[in-house]
């Protein structure tokens, strides 16, 4: 009932192909003990029949990998996922609505998961200013129950909650159909009330690797760094440039930000090195996809031995100018001479790689540190913002 009779488009179709080539590989190499699939249930009755109807061998047993172009580096890794990222209502074509009532139906049963639905909708809400009085959820919890019997639910299920729930605190023409009454993302210009009540059935949990799981290193040292750093946590971070400390975590967020990898947005700080404002202000912003991202990169800018390494997106590295916050930790005149600093210092602009400290032109310093971020007193010059 997953798929009915919906015929998959080409792209689904080519990857069933290559699945069943492996399943069939799998029997052919099992012998008379069983094999088990793990699968999305809409590729099990394709499966299923590709696998039974047969289909060429594979050279050496099981089916070739197909290698990256000239050029690319390919590889795999595990990433933590969110309830976020598997809700359909985000998007993902495969995934399920509501992930974190589903959740707490599986751990708690279904009254508990019930309540709690009514219960994140409602301070959700109430967060955002908009009035959730205790008449409108005696309303909207008879309207449910009323839903349910009506359906034949022994108790209020997701779908008779959010009914009761919007027939309730939904006091506007709606454009659309409700988004549960449908597959799909949330489209532009839903309710603002509707939006929050998927969000809320969504949930916010993110998963975790345990610390052995291969990853590049990358991963690993930015969790790392930014615990060392006390940037670990979900607030507000303000920053005096003049302060050492607070300048070394700038350019850790700075390398961060050029790299594309989600945890903290800049709201405030200097415009430009000649902007003589010593203070940035960083909110965590959303970090989901922050191992995802860092495996990413630490992954793709690995250099082959000769080859050397890619440097951060050019479009997110501008020249760095202007006063320098304070001075160089190692007490030297700027080689650049006058008061003009490496880009990154002050503004906490990225620095492009030195030629003369042994890295290959145009290579970035993690390129040279195994996709580890560089701090400064490292290896690098003392005191620089170079792009990790």
């Amino acid at each position: 009932m997953v798929r009915g009779e919906a015929v998959a488009d080409e792209g689904d179709q080519a990857r069933e192909r290559y699945m069943a080539s492996w399943v069939r590989a799998a029997v052919a190499g099992a012998g008379e003990r069983p094999v088990l699939v793990v699968t999305g249930g809409f590729h099990r009755p394709a499966l299923r029949t590709l696998v039974e109807a047969g289909g060429p061998k594979a050279e050496g047993g099981w089916p070739d990998v197909p290698a990256p172009p000239d050029g690319a580096i390919g590889g795999s890794f595990l990433v933590p996922y969110s309830f976020r990222q598997l809700d359909a209502f985000a998007g993902y074509q495969s995934g399920m609505p509501s992930p974190a009532y589903y959740q707490r139906l599986w751990e708690a049963g279904p009254r508990a998961a019930g309540q709690d639905l009514v219960r994140a909708v409602v301070e959700r809400l109430r967060a955002r200013n908009h009035p959730v009085s205790t008449a409108a959820l005696i309303a909207a919890h008879s309207t449910a129950s009323g839903l349910a019997a009506l359906r034949g639910h022994p108790l209020p299920t997701r779908l008779d909650l959010l009914d009761g729930l919007a027939g309730t605190l939904v006091t506007d023409a709606l454009d659309e159909p409700l988004p549960w009454t449908r597959r799909g993302p949330l489209s532009e210009g839903a309710h603002p009330v509707v939006v929050e009540m998927v969000a809320a059935c969504s949930g916010d949990r993110v998963g975790r690797l345990h610390p052995d799981t291969p990853v590049p290193p990358l991963v690993h040292d930015v969790a790392a760094r930014l615990t060392a750093l006390g940037l670990d946590g979900a607030r507000t971070v303000t920053l005096r440039l003049t302060d050492p400390a607070d300048l070394t975590r700038s350019q850790v967020l700075h390398r961060l930000r050029v790299l594309r990898i989600p945890g903290f947005a800049r709201v405030s700080g200097p415009a430009d090195g000649t902007d003589p404002v010593f203070t940035e202000r960083w909110e965590p912003a959303a970090g989901t996809g922050r191992e995802a991202a860092s495996g990413r990169v630490g992954h793709a800018r690995r250099r082959p031995a000769g080859q050397p390494g890619r440097g951060p997106p050019p479009e997110r590295v501008r020249p760095g100018y202007g006063r320098r916050a304070g001075p160089r930790p190692d007490g030297g005149p700027d080689r650049r001479g006058g008061d003009r600093a490496r880009p990154g210092s002050a503004a906490g602009h990225a620095a492009p790689p030195r030629p003369d400290r042994g890295r290959a032109p145009g290579g970035p310093a993690h390129g040279r540190h195994r996709g580890r971020l560089v701090l400064p007193g490292g290896r690098g010059r003392p005191g620089s913002a170079a792009p990790a």
